[in-house]
């Protein structure tokens, strides 16, 4: 008797917490070309994972959630979670990239710690291209 108690106690907890693995791929639109080290979050969290070389990631989430899938050169897309197979196009955004500092090592650098060659462009630089 003890066990059908206990177990009507915690039913209901298992039904409104229906997590399930969200997978998919993340392409870019125009060609379709996959999108490796996508950044996937699970809105108002700091959960989330990064598309792989192969643009497909694996999360897991509450049906409902919604997943925020953001890229640099990409405008952000926010999809509500419906099914456990989610593909992603990812519209791109050149307005998104203001300017680019490239530097040979792994480091930050300031503009007046610079030194040697220096070239500058901007979004509406890449925009004439």
């Amino acid at each position: 008797m003890k066990k059908i108690i206990l177990l009507l106690l915690f039913l209901p907890l298992s039904i409104l917490a229906q997590q399930i693995t969200v997978k998919g791929t993340v392409f870019e639109s125009g060609t379709s070309q996959t999108l490796p080290g996508v950044n996937i979050l699970i809105k108002g969290t700091t959960i989330g994972t990064s598309s792989g070389l192969d643009g497909s990631y694996l999360i897991n989430v509450e049906k409902g959630a919604t997943l925020v899938f953001s890229f640099i050169g990409s405008q952000t897309k926010e999809i509500v979670v419906t099914s456990s197979n989610m593909d992603v196009i990812l519209e791109s955004s050149i307005s998104n990239l203001n300017e680019v500092i490239v530097n040979a090592g792994y480091f930050d650098i300031n503009k007046k710690d610079l030194s040697g060659s220096i070239t500058q462009l901007q979004a509406k630089d890449l925009e004439k291209v």
